[in-house]
């Protein structure tokens, strides 16, 4: 059965002193005395939906505006956001990173002819066969006949 498979082989719960940990690092946090140093296009994303750094209380949108180069992107809530945890889906805003990257592009880059594409990233497919190694869980957790590109 689907579910006891999907039991078995989840990562186990993190533990509550690493969340604890986690969330004790960034709590005083503050990049504000710093923003006007910041020279490179900078694009802050939010989702309307966080959580964590919820748009109505106005940080974001009131301080982009010191950085030179600052654009502030709010992510209307879809059926594709899911409040904090959208920073984790680059298919919501992929494409403001590529108009990021676009922008930032130096004025005296190399011709495309003498530019080199670097493979970051394997493309495999996901058949439902037990995973390879620990990073490739999610392919293991398909319904069998249902295959996926990564």
């Amino acid at each position: 059965m689907f579910g006891t498979r999907f039991i078995e082989r989840r990562p186990p719960w993190p533990d509550p002193n690493d969340m604890l940990y986690t969330f004790e690092c960034s709590r005083d946090y503050n990049p504000a005395p710093h923003l006007e140093e910041i020279k490179a296009p900078l694009y802050a994303v939010n989702s309307a939906d966080d959580q964590v750094n919820p748009p109505e209380l106005g940080i974001l949108e009131r301080e982009i505006k010191r950085v030179r180069r600052g654009r502030y992107i709010l992510i209307p809530i879809s059926d594709q956001t899911r409040g904090h945890g959208t920073h984790s889906l680059p298919a919501v805003w992929g494409s403001h990173l590529a108009e990021l990257l676009k922008e930032s592009e130096p004025e005296n880059a190399a011709p495309i002819a003498y530019r080199v594409r670097v493979e970051t990233t394997k493309r495999r497919i996901c058949d439902g066969s037990p995973p390879r190694s620990r990073t490739s869980r999610r392919g293991s957790l398909l319904p069998a006949g249902r295959k996926r590109l990564l």
